[in-house]
Formats: C-alpha cells, structure tokens, sequence
C-alpha cells in the first residue's frame, strides 16, 4: 500500500514539473494582465477582468501537493517564502528606495521623505501594500500566499477525518464566510481569499486528475469553448465592476460563472496552441516568467512614453499621468508589446549575469 502511495506520488510530481498547456494558459493570462494595465479599450478591460485572476489562482492550485505538508513541512513552507513572500519583500523595497529618483525623472509624482520610505518598506515586510504604483499588480502575490495557508489549514484539518468530502465542505463553508463579511463590511484580513477558494479548490482537484489519460486534454471540447466564450462575450457587461484586487465580486453567480468560462476559454486555447510549435513555444516561454513581467511591465510602460513624448514633442508632464497617458491610450498594443519584452529582456540579463557570477 505504502509502495502505491509513493508511486502516485512520484508519478504526480514528474508530470507537475513542468506542463506546456498550464505554462501557455499562463503565458496568455500575464499578457492579458498587461492588456489590462495598457489604457485598452473598456470593454476589453471589462472582458479581461471578469476572469483573469481567477485563471492565476487556478492555475497555481493545479500543483498543490498536499502531501509535502505533512512529509516536508519545512521544505513546503520555505518554498512558498521564497517563491511568493521573498520576491514581493524584495522588490517593494527596491523600487521604494528608486521612487525619488523616478521623481526626479517624471515618472512619479510624489516625492518621499525618509520617514515616508521607512513607513513603507515596514508596512511591504508586513504584507501591507505600500502603494509604490510600479509594482501595483503585486497585490497578487501576498495574496496567493494567503490562499496558500488558508487551503494549507484545511487540508491539515481534514487530514484524520475520514469523510472524503469534509475538504470541500470547509472550502464552502470559507467561502460563504467571506461572502457574509463582505456583506456586513467587516475585514477578516482574507475576505477576498475566502471567496476565492472553489477556485482554488477546483484546481487542487483537477490537478489530482492530470495525470490520469491527461484529464485536461480529454475533458476540454469545442463545445465547452463555445459555450464559455459565449458566457465571456454577455455576462461580464452585466457585472462590469467586479474586481478580484479590490474585493469586489458584484453578482456571485455571474462573478463564478465568468470565472469558470475565463478558466476553460483559456486552456482550449492553450490546448489548440500547444501544437504550433513557435507560438507554443514563445507562450510556454512568457509563462514561466510571469514574475518578472509582472515587476517590471509598468517600468515598460514609463520608458515607451519617454520615448513617445520626446517623438511628437509631448509635454513631459505626461510622464506623470498613470499608467499610460490619455493621449496615447491609442497605442495601447504597442504598450503591452513593450511591457511584455522589456520585462523578459530584463529577466534575462539578471539570468545571464547570475551565471556568469556563478561561472
């Protein structure tokens, strides 16, 4: 019995090491994060934010091993500060010691005193968002890591519990609770974790059954990726607020719906991509530095209206307006563009020289 345990396991872990669609799907979620933050047109910002992040959350659930709780809590534990906690303490306090010399650019608007930094760089190693508006889509990352403990408690409590069930029962049951406190306004620090767990909770479950006759490929279908595109084209105008960083779901039933289409639509066509070997390729790549153009797009950005101003002559008070200028809000494909590469660019100078260091 022992044997099979540790043979599912290894098996989970060899096809979890890396996955060419769930790196895709990735790859396409981080470039429709920049499309967002790019000045594109409302409905596709509206379009995009009615399931982006749920897509993350999903995504990073797929590879949830419970059993490293138990067996490597250490290990489990160090992983997570390293892989979530470390890079958002990191470069918080990085671009809060830049934020006056982006200043003196025209980049911010503000300047910081000394306190004002200090104030901030406390409040980054607390997990309390300081503001620095170059790094505004990491609110996902503390995030993610309270997503993490919360399903982490869960399992730990169901552990000698013999109902199979009794996991999902506490989902619903944290789901429900951060419904109520968002209803009644009160704060429990994890509101918007709560309500998001069925969706992490549905990724841990699917990511048991990957490696089963590779679940995803046979479960997704043409039909379902019509009806999920159809879904995506109607209700999110019906819900058009919702947003997952603010902790506002809107309608429930629309908020999850749109979720759950966003999810499928996004793997069909991971899936479909999977065979085109430059694009699959390019999108496989995009997704495993989803970290490094969520630090660094917005920096992207600043620099592309640099060079916009100094072409058509534009007042370099515009450098200020945030993120991109209204006037060229029109180039917005070009922003993501820019936001894109230049975040991959500098990830792969930081590579290159850690290898030359290490060599």
């Amino acid at each position: 019995m022992e044997l099979t345990i540790k043979a599912k396991g290894q098996e989970r872990e060899s096809c979890t090491k890396h996955n060419k669609q769930i790196s895709i799907a990735k790859g396409i979620g981080i470039i429709l994060v920049v499309v967002g933050h790019s000045g594109c047109p409302e409905y596709l910002h509206t379009f995009i934010y009615s399931f982006h992040m749920a897509l993350f959350y999903f995504c990073s659930a797929l590879f949830y091993d419970e059993r490293k709780i138990f067996n490597k809590p250490r290990d489990f534990v160090f992983r997570k500060i390293k892989g979530l906690y470390w890079p958002y303490v990191k470069w918080s306090v990085i671009f809060i010691l830049l934020h006056n010399l982006f200043y003196s650019i025209g980049f911010n608007n503000d300047h910081l005193s000394y306190t004002e930094m200090y104030i901030n760089i406390k409040r980054s190693i607390r997990c309390m968002w300081q503001g620095e508006r170059f790094l505004g889509a990491y609110w996902f990352l503390p995030s993610l890591l309270g997503e993490i403990i919360i399903f982490s408690l869960i399992v730990w409590m169901t552990k000698y519990v013999k109902n199979k069930k009794m996991t999902l029962i506490l989902v619903l049951i944290g789901f429900c609770l951060g419904l109520l406190a968002n209803q009644l306004k009160i704060d429990l620090i994890a509101n918007r974790e709560l309500v998001m767990l069925p969706i992490y909770y549905s990724g841990f479950w699917i990511g048991k059954k990957m490696c089963n006759k590779c679940f995803l490929q046979t479960f997704l279908s043409m039909k379902l990726f019509v009806i999920s595109l159809v879904c995506l084209l109607i209700i999110p105008f019906l819900n058009s607020s919702m947003s997952v960083a603010q902790n506002n779901f809107e309608v429930i039933p629309f908020t999850y719906l749109t979720f759950v289409s966003g999810i499928l639509f996004i793997l069909y066509i991971s899936k479909l991509l999977m065979n085109y070997e430059v694009i699959g390729k390019l999108l496989d790549y995009i997704g495993t530095k989803t970290l490094s153009i969520l630090t660094f797009h917005y920096l992207g950005f600043k620099l592309m209206t640099l060079l916009l101003v100094y072409v058509f002559g534009s007042p370099k008070t515009m450098l200020g307006d945030w993120p991109i200028p209204d006037e060229l809000k029109k180039y917005w494909v070009i922003y993501t563009i820019i936001g894109v590469s230049f975040s991959l660019l500098l990830s792969s100078l930081r590579i290159s020289r850690f290898r030359f260091k290490r060599n």
